[in-house]
């Protein structure tokens, strides 16, 4: 049974009272913190990193640790009882993922102090896990929110109320990393200095170079170092002298995003010279040229090519999931001059890649800007009734890493040419519906038209059907973004079309929210026999007028798989 207290943990008290010693992870599955240097916990390149992740990209990630789904709500209620609180919607708890604060989510809110103070957003996520484990707790209650951070809050006290809430918490710890780093006051500047292992003096401590000022920002909020007790217990509990906070914060950044000393690398080598001779097979079925477009590349299971977190900077690596309808898993296949193609990610400008231009086998594959080398060019086989990818630099085929095709996670690597299934992918075109930016009307076949209930100009209002007027509560803006989605925007209120708490199920309720780029409130629009068929970007699944009731003024607008009935089919009338 969960003891919300324990989330709630004791706090150092400093002279900027921020946050002590969060509680050790747990029996987990082991990582290894050899690594760990108690005098250069973070490098100060990997702390300013602050445009390491979109807004968007922290909103896939924050969705990947944690989708929201707990429906075990009952083992709240003894913690009601006794004051917490909960927020439970639709038969399940709100975690942070789908949470909002003043009308913001907390991506919104995590990249916007990292943008403000030049701050590496990761810091903040994995500080959010290792103050308050907000990231993957599926029923967080009010006051891991009001103390997200633990900044302000002593173990002498309760939490200062000017720093108390989830926006105030992210922008105040945002800031002292900002500060530290520019200069500015720590309790533990760089140089020797003498760390205690808990705030129990007694239990000791050594004296530490702290070597830069990621270090002494790191110590200033959490001013212990982890004893041997600690790391010898990997990611457990040491002893009555252990103190976990600057272990933990090393253990979480390190699994989650990778190196605490160098940012991902964006040198490459020069490409090697092309060995791949023969001209690529460009005839898919019947003398059929691939046509440029956006695809889908799926493997005989059914998963996905995807960006891992939906990264869009150079470096992001490729792996395969299951099937999301996401950016991260859009590509775009254009034939060159030279007869081999480049297969770009639209959402984020960037190629297909082969490491360092490798030729060797477990070469791994990545995003990067496209610099027109073999490394960035591919031949594409017909191979029974699937396709293969051969690098123009080796011949070497796009591959899974250990044919572990049907599994959520598993790399993409380069590897000889085997024709096995690891390197067999089908092409799902995506082919969209042109439709020009513009005002519109949607209707039904019964000519009843997509309306906003009640015109309400607020985050939740629902969308049903109604007689179509010249109000603003049936207009609708569409705008195709540089990702090929396009956004449906209600002018009168400034807000968009989204499905409710990025839900991918049928029956999952359609709503206005403000806009926040995730893939909730993109859509996809194909057209067929006059009619346009307008499906998420999380899902695929259709919008829906329920139950096919189409000439009843009121009914509900919801996502429901496509299925080609009069229900999803929608008229877009240029207003």
């Amino acid at each position: 049974m969960k003891n919300p207290p324990k989330f709630l943990i004791a706090k150092s008290f400093l002279i900027a009272t921020i946050a002590l010693n969060a509680l050790p992870i747990g029996k987990v599955s082991a990582a290894s913190i050899t690594d760990f240097r108690a005098g250069n916990i973070m490098s100060d390149a990997v702390m300013r990193n602050y445009t390491s992740m979109s807004q968007a990209d922290i909103q896939t990630f924050l969705k990947s640790k944690n989708p929201c789904n707990d429906t075990n709500t009952a083992k709240a209620n003894q913690y009601i009882a006794r004051g917490y609180q909960y927020h439970i919607k639709n038969g399940r708890f709100v975690c942070l993922a789908d949470e909002t604060f003043n009308g913001k989510t907390a991506a919104q809110i995590i990249y916007e102090a990292a943008r403000k103070y030049q701050v590496n957003p990761q810091v903040l996520i994995v500080l959010l896990q290792k103050e308050q484990g907000l990231i993957t707790d599926t029923w967080p209650n009010h006051l891991q929110y009001r103390a997200a951070t633990g900044y302000g809050c002593p173990s002498s006290s309760a939490c200062a109320a000017q720093y108390a809430g989830f926006e105030n918490q992210v922008h105040s710890a945002a800031s002292l990393f900002n500060t530290v780093l520019n200069g500015g006051w720590s309790n533990y500047p760089v140089g020797n200095r003498h760390v205690q292992y808990h705030p129990n003096s007694a239990c000791g401590g050594t004296t530490i170079n702290i070597e830069n000022k990621a270090t002494s920002a790191l110590y200033r909020y959490t001013p212990y170092q982890p004893n041997s007790a600690a790391l010898a217990a990997g990611t457990g509990v040491g002893d009555s002298c252990s103190s976990y906070g600057n272990r933990n914060f090393y253990y979480y950044f390190t699994t989650w995003f990778g190196s605490t000393q160098a940012l991902p690398t964006a040198t490459k080598a020069a490409a090697t010279t092309a060995t791949f001779t023969s001209a690529p097979t460009q005839q898919i079925t019947n003398n059929i040229v691939i046509p440029d477009g956006d695809f889908i590349l799926t493997t005989p299971s059914g998963k996905a090519l995807d960006i891992a977190y939906g990264g869009t900077t150079n470096g992001a690596n490729v792996q395969i999931y299951q099937q999301n309808n996401t950016p991260a898993q859009v590509f775009h296949i254009t034939l060159g001059k030279d007869g081999y193609y480049t297969i770009k990610n639209p959402s984020s400008g960037r190629v297909l890649d082969i490491t360092y231009g490798s030729t060797q086998n477990g070469a791994n594959i990545q995003l990067y800007d496209n610099n027109n080398s073999c490394a960035q060019k591919w031949a594409i086989q017909l191979v029974g009734n699937r396709y293969t990818f051969l690098s123009a630099c080796s011949g070497k085929a796009l591959d899974v890493a250990g044919g572990a095709i049907g599994a959520n996670g598993a790399n993409v690597q380069l590897y000889q040419s085997n024709g096995t299934a690891a390197q067999s992918w089908d092409l799902i075109s995506l082919k969209r519906a042109s439709v020009a930016d513009g005002k519109y009307s949607v209707l039904t076949p019964s000519n009843l038209s997509l309306f906003v209930d009640g015109g309400s100009k607020l985050n939740g209002a629902n969308v049903k059907i109604w007689t179509a007027t010249a109000s603003g509560s049936n207009l609708w803006q569409f705008s195709k973004g540089t990702d090929g989605f396009y956004t449906i925007k209600n002018p009168q209120s400034n807000k968009v079309l989204d499905a409710a708490y990025g839900g991918t199920t049928n029956g999952t309720n359609v709503q206005l929210y403000d806009s926040n780029n995730t893939c909730a409130q993109k859509w996809i629009i194909t057209r067929s026999n006059g009619f346009a068929t307008i499906k998420n970007a999380c899902s695929g699944l259709a919008l829906d007028v329920s139950y096919g009731a189409i000439s009843t003024r009121g009914t509900n607008v919801q996502l429901y798989t496509a299925n080609k009935t009069d229900a999803q089919k929608w008229t877009l009338t240029k207003r």
